[in-house]
């Protein structure tokens, strides 16, 4: 009897979460909630970003991973693009490219996401952030959007010459 309880309780447990699995791919996730899914297969993600020096990248300060002072790094999810829903979304995609002054973009994007689930900063004896153990460059991406297809693409904002980045 309490065998057949635990087996009842751990096959709805598995039902359970294989829908919640479902349910996580069914709908586009902006990227605080993608970083909390830490990892999935054919994921839909949306945020808003720019072409960065490690490519298409989208985050949202608003769920930061680390904070040093003022300064707070964001969720950050590198998108790595292998194809697009359309020969056009394709073309604006392929004419993006890293400058000082890359116009910002709203990107919705599916494909397979994978989070360091350590995710730790380095900083230094002022307790200044260096960089970190995460994806890109200086290890300050958490997350990685893997064979991903392009599902839309927009310009928001494009800075003009008087536009200071900070």
């Amino acid at each position: 009897m309490i065998n057949n309880m635990y087996l009842d309780l751990l096959f709805l447990g598995l039902v359970v979460g294989c829908a919640e699995v479902m349910q996580v791919s069914a709908e586009p996730l902006d990227v605080c909630r993608a970083v909390q899914v830490k990892s999935a297969r054919a994921l839909t993600v949306r945020g808003t970003g720019e072409i960065g020096r490690d490519g298409l990248v989208i985050g949202d300060v608003t769920c930061s991973v680390a904070k040093s002072g003022e300064l707070k790094i964001p969720a950050l999810i590198i998108i790595d693009v292998h194809r697009s829903d359309s020969v056009q979304l394709q073309a604006k995609y392929k004419k993006l490219q890293f400058t000082e002054d890359a116009p910002l973009l709203q990107v919705l994007a599916r494909g397979n996401l994978a989070c360091k689930l350590d995710f730790r900063t380095r900083r230094n004896e002022t307790g200044e952030i260096l960089g970190g153990n995460g994806f890109g460059s200086e290890g300050l991406v958490k997350c990685k959007l893997s064979s991903a297809q392009l599902i839309q693409l927009e310009e928001v904002y494009r800075p003009g010459p008087s536009f200071e980045r900070k």
